[in-house]
């Protein structure tokens, strides 16, 4: 058999939990304010949230993942040819002048 021709395929997990209803609503609040699982739990609660602080702390770090990937992007200056400079200093020794005396380069 070529590759891809075959009947075997990765199956759909089937477990629900109990998160599953408040998803989008934690989401959603999560994105506006960055709130913490703590504070989430306590909104969700009297909405009719009955499972554990480790599912939701489990679904919030998720989130976090894609906020810091989002915040680690680098943006590029470009600038014409011409118009900047730059220079990265570094230590390389010391060098003796006629007097003798030890400068640092």
């Amino acid at each position: 058999m070529l590759r891809g021709e075959h009947t075997l395929r990765v199956k759909e997990s089937s477990r629900t939990s109990k998160l599953d209803a408040f998803t989008d609503y934690v989401k959603a609040r999560y994105e506006q304010h960055g709130l913490s699982a703590i504070r989430l739990l306590e909104e969700i609660r009297p909405l009719g949230y009955s499972g554990s602080i480790v599912t939701l702390r489990r679904f919030v770090r998720t989130l976090k993942k894609d906020t810091v990937r989002r915040e680690r992007l680098t943006v590029r200056f470009e600038t014409p040819p011409g118009k900047q400079a730059q220079a990265d200093w570094a230590y390389c020794g010391r060098f003796a002048t006629v007097e003798g005396k030890l400068i640092p380069v």
